[in-house]
């Protein structure tokens, strides 16, 4: 069992549409199938919307935290600016992407799929990482409540290297989606549901791949 999305069309472009499953399709071909174009650009329109939305919002937080000297000075606000990277970045270039989609009625070429299943991945993996240790500093603050002791929270500096370890890890990762078939990772990234370019798992074997080792590496 494999997708029929392995015909060539052009990256980012709808392979398959709704009307086009059958009894034969399998569950690969429905993650690539396609509604119709109207839908796909009221889906790019309420995308592009939202985006838009939390990246003014994350933009706003994120300048306050770093142009006030005494809020930066605490560790804690430099994590939620470390979170806000990824997000940041994401919705940011989602929203570039998803009007880009709307103005032209069809999904962007193949290099805009390939960044996009790029930054959407960086974003996962960024905020997925960056709250796990934000939640491990929290665990080791109530550790220290409840044995009376004094909490000692992490340098800037610490911060900064944990930070800037995150993002290169995920930039990384999210990398493994848009590398060549020759290097053996076996995800292709295409236009999900023909509205979102992403990694994807198109047979059994590259499903194995997808969620024992793919996914774990983006959400611990």
């Amino acid at each position: 069992e494999q997708t029929m999305s392995l015909r060539a069309v052009p990256l980012g472009q709808p392979v398959l549409r709704y009307s086009e499953l059958n009894e034969d399709s399998t569950r690969y071909d429905y993650l690539v199938a396609a509604p119709s174009d109207n839908d796909l650009v009221k889906m790019w329109v309420s995308t592009g919307s939202v985006s838009v939305f939390v990246a003014i919002v994350v933009a706003v937080i994120f300048a306050s935290i770093l142009l006030s000297k005494k809020t930066r000075k605490l560790s804690f606000n430099l994590y939620l600016v470390g979170l806000m990277i990824p997000d940041l970045t994401m919705n940011f270039f989602c929203s570039i992407r998803c009007f880009m989609a709307v103005a032209a009625r069809h999904s962007p070429g193949p290099a805009m799929c390939r960044f996009q299943s790029w930054f959407t991945f960086f974003g996962f993996t960024g905020n997925a990482w960056m709250s796990a240790i934000i939640l491990r500093e929290l665990h080791r603050m109530l550790r220290s409540a409840r044995s009376c002791t004094r909490y000692q929270p992490p340098s800037k500096m610490t911060v900064v290297k944990q930070t800037a370890s995150v993002l290169l890890y995920s930039g990384f990762i999210a990398v493994w989606g848009i590398l060549p078939e020759s290097w053996g990772i076996p995800i292709r990234t295409a236009a999900q549901s023909g509205y979102a370019c992403m990694p994807i798992e198109y047979n059994h074997a590259s499903s194995l791949f997808y969620f024992l080792v793919f996914l774990p590496a983006v959400c611990l």
